[in-house]
Formats: structure tokens, C-alpha cells, sequence
């Protein structure tokens, strides 16, 4: 009977001092080894858009512009009867609807983006891509009216025509819609492309310190 009390005490003192250990057990001690840096992979909603940037929207202007530059200076100098002042008139509405279309077309792509990109499959689609192409148009036509207006103004100022500024300012918009439909097309097809790089195999995780491989028996 004089037993009884010190065993329940031992008891108890085992049962406290047992009890920080089993509360500090995670599952990685458990047996669960802790993932690896390649096995940490980042969720899409944290992942970054792909392809879409000023400077991409950059490069889709000037790609775009190099062929509205051609077009301007040939009709302008048809126009106006002069290489000097078609070419005057070319680099103002260039110069002047450069970063317009830039920033038309990174809104575009940020807000309204195209489908995701995989590596399974193509995501290019006519019918999206067409949609899309002639809503970025309709904002691009309705940001440099102004440039037309000038334009427009500047020919008939030079000629004194009417049919001449007309032509040359239709001439100029059916040509600057084709190129820019082509250019995006041509832009929203090469950035749908899946990637061809092999995707890398994680690392096996390292084996435990001081933990030998068994040999053959």
C-alpha cells in the first residue's frame, strides 16, 4: 500500500515529460521526407502571364509599323506628288501613333488576354482571334482619329484636292487595316506555339546522412 502514491506520481511525471514531445511530432518526422526545391512548384494564380508586357506589345508596333511606314510613304508621295513630303507626312504618323498602339495593344492583352499557352496542344482559334483582332481595331481606329484628321488636312493643304485627300486617306486606312490584322494574327499565332524544350525531371531527393545502401546478399 505505501507503493501505491509513488507509482502514481512516477506515473504522472512520465506522462508530462512524454507529452511536449508528442506535441512538437510533425508529419516530416513522422516519415514524410520535406519536399524538395524542384517539388515546390508555384501555383498558376501566383505565375506570372506569360508573354504579355510593353515591350512585347513594343515589338507587335514596330513589326506593324514597318508595313504601314512602306504603304504611307508610297500613297502620301503619290499624293502630294513629292518623296519629300510623303515621307514628312510618314514620320509624323508614324512617329505619333507609335506608342498608341503599344499601349491599345498591351491593355488589350492584359485585360482580354489570349488563350493560356500549353505544351500539349495548340490554343490558337480563327474565330476568337478574329473577335479579338477587330475589338483591338475598333479602339486603335478610334484613338488616332486625330492622326487621320491631321493627315487628312496636311494632304489637302499640299494638293488643294479634295478626291485626292479622300483617296489618299482611304487608301491608307484599308491598307493599315489589312497590316493590322496580319500583324496580330501573325503575333497571337507565334505566341500560341507550345514550347519544344524538354521539361527538366526534378532531382531525387538526397539520401540520409549516415543511411547505407544494402549490397547484394
Amino acid at each position: 500500500m505505501g507503493m501505491r502514491p509513488a507509482l502514481i506520481a512516477a506515473f504522472m511525471a512520465m506522462c508530462l515529460f512524454l507529452s511536449p514531445a508528442q506535441a512538437q511530432t510533425t508529419p516530416t518526422q513522422i516519415g514524410q521526407a520535406p519536399a524538395t526545391a524542384a517539388e515546390q512548384t508555384v501555383s498558376p494564380a501566383a505565375a506570372p502571364e506569360s508573354g504579355i508586357s510593353l515591350s512585347h506589345s513594343a515589338l507587335k508596333a514596330i513589326t506593324y509599323k514597318i508595313g504601314t511606314t512602306v504603304s504611307n510613304v508610297t500613297i502620301l508621295s503619290v499624293a502630294t506628288g513629292s518623296l519629300v513630303a510623303g515621307s514628312a507626312l510618314t514620320a509624323f504618323v508614324t512617329t505619333a501613333s507609335l506608342a498608341i498602339y503599344t499601349v491599345n495593344d498591351y491593355l488589350w492583352d492584359k485585360h482580354v488576354p489570349p488563350p493560356a499557352k500549353t505544351e500539349q496542344h495548340h490554343s490558337f482559334d480563327l474565330k476568337d482571334e478574329f473577335w479579338r483582332t477587330t475589338n483591338k481595331f475598333a479602339t486603335w481606329t478610334a484613338t488616332i482619329l486625330w492622326i487621320k484628321a491631321i493627315k487628312a488636312a496636311s494632304v489637302y493643304a499640299y494638293t488643294g484636292s479634295s478626291t485626292t485627300t479622300v483617296a489618299a486617306v482611304a487608301a491608307g486606312t484599308l491598307v493599315a487595316a489589312g497590316l493590322f490584322y496580319a500583324n496580330n494574327f501573325a503575333w497571337d499565332y507565334y505566341d500560341s506555339l507550345p514550347d519544344e524544350s524538354p521539361a527538366t525531371e526534378p532531382a531525387s531527393p538526397p539520401s540520409p546522412t549516415g543511411t547505407s545502401t544494402p549490397g547484394p546478399s
